[in-house]
């Protein structure tokens, strides 16, 4: 018998087999195949929207006559036809990948707004003794060094370390700016006159104690922003207010707070005594 090689490429997809396979031809005419011999995958190029190609340098010459004779056909089918079933595959890889982003991303948690850099929020000044014409018109003042306004509302000031609660607190304090928290009594019905508070109250506790009193400064969620532990300073005979030096540095740290100079003050109390203090202003001792 003669014996001849053929060579068959069959491409699906990415995939291209070159099949060599030998074929016997028999005293009758027939080819009678011995089976696959030898198989080579060629290199695969893809480029978008092009079918996949394979590189004539890796493909096995034929060593015969591309025409192949009626009679082979069956036996050809016969082993195209397995590879076909396995090779083929309903699962299809785009040139092109599209990249799904979900319209509803799951949301991640944000802190409130109002919330942050609140450690700048300070007790800054407080007439713990009242003022010459009355000793229940006593005030407190907030300030806000940050660059942002923050929303005081639901905030609270406490005393006795937090055990009683001095008022709760509604508004806004602007950015550098100043909050005026003042004691109202039916005989001091408003500490300073020519000043306009940014909120009033009675006080909790029977008011701020002359022989000191432990503030603190509490937000909604009940963070402690700031904290007072007595009065480091101020004069009750003179009705000289406690004011902060440095809003950077602790609020229980004595050598931070010094008695109002007598020098710069604002504001007139009900009898028209002038506070001897800075509400709603720049500390006296305030640090450069």
């Amino acid at each position: 018998m003669g014996g001849h090689r053929l060579v068959i490429t069959y491409g699906i997809g990415f995939i291209t087999l070159v099949l060599v396979l030998t074929f016997f031809r028999s005293k009758n005419g027939e080819y009678i195949s011995t089976g696959l011999i030898g198989d080579t995958v060629g290199d695969i190029g893809v480029t978008s929207g092009v079918s996949p190609t394979v590189s004539p340098s890796k493909l096995v010459s034929p060593t015969m006559s591309p025409t192949v004779s009626p009679s082979l056909s069956p036996l050809i089918s016969s082993v195209l036809a397995p590879l076909k079933s396995i090779l083929s595959s309903p699962t299809t890889i785009s040139p092109n990948p599209t990249v799904k982003v979900s319209s509803n991303p799951t949301p991640t948690a944000v802190s409130d707004p109002n919330e942050s850099d609140l450690e700048l929020v300070v007790i800054n000044e407080v007439g713990w003794m009242g003022t010459k014409s009355s000793q229940y018109a006593e005030w407190i003042e907030l300030y806000n060094p940050s660059t942002e306004s923050i929303n005081l509302s639901g905030w609270t000031i406490f005393e006795s370390g937090g055990n009683t609660k001095v008022i709760s607190l509604d508004g806004t304090i602007p950015a550098r700016g100043y909050f005026l928290i003042e004691r109202i009594t039916p005989s001091s019905p408003d500490a300073i006159v020519d000043i306009t508070a940014d909120i009033q109250g009675s006080f909790g506790g029977s008011g701020l104690k002359d022989g000191g009193e432990h503030l603190t400064l509490v937000t909604k969620t009940a963070q402690v922003i700031d904290s007072v532990e007595t009065w480091y300073a101020g004069g009750k005979e003179t009705h000289s207010s406690m004011e902060r030096i440095d809003a950077n540095k602790p609020g229980n740290q004595a050598s931070n707070w010094q008695t109002n100079n007598g020098q710069k003050m604002t504001g007139q109390d009900a009898g028209g005594n002038p506070i001897r203090g800075t509400p709603r202003n720049k500390n006296s001792v305030a640090a450069p």
